[in-house]
């Protein structure tokens, strides 16, 4: 399923990119990705172009710049950050899947606990 996972990862990057200038939780989301990745835009960071217009990018695509100077093309990190993230998701999948069984084996245990304080209520209500 890697190549659904990068088609949904690239859908949603796309779309919460054109709403960095109206969501404070988008644009947050996005400055520190690109300022913790060293990266760019979705694949590079001409996908900056449909939000600003006049040729600037955000500073977090420019960590090396002092922050009273404008973040233009020149100064940028060139990577885009699907790659980044892909590459993160694959490093970090055995990790992921041990926690995904962990959370389900609390989760399981938490049924079986429900269950005999259930059995056990029922018990009292036929006394």
């Amino acid at each position: 399923m890697k190549d659904d996972l990068n088609l949904m990862l690239e859908t949603r990057m796309n779309s919460s990119l054109k709403e960095y200038k109206y969501n404070s939780y988008y644009s947050k989301t996005w400055n520190a990705l690109q300022f913790d990745f060293r990266c760019c835009g979705v694949k590079t960071y001409t996908d900056w172009n449909v939000i600003f217009n006049n040729g600037s990018l955000p500073h977090s695509c420019c960590p090396d710049t002092p922050t009273d100077e404008l973040c233009i093309a020149d100064h940028v990190s060139k990577p885009g950050c699907l790659p980044a993230l892909e590459s993160a998701l694959e490093e970090n999948v055995f990790r992921i899947i041990a926690f995904g069984i962990a959370v389900a084996f609390v989760q399981f245990i938490g049924v079986i606990f429900a269950c005999c304080m259930s059995r056990s209520i029922r018990k009292y209500e036929t006394v």
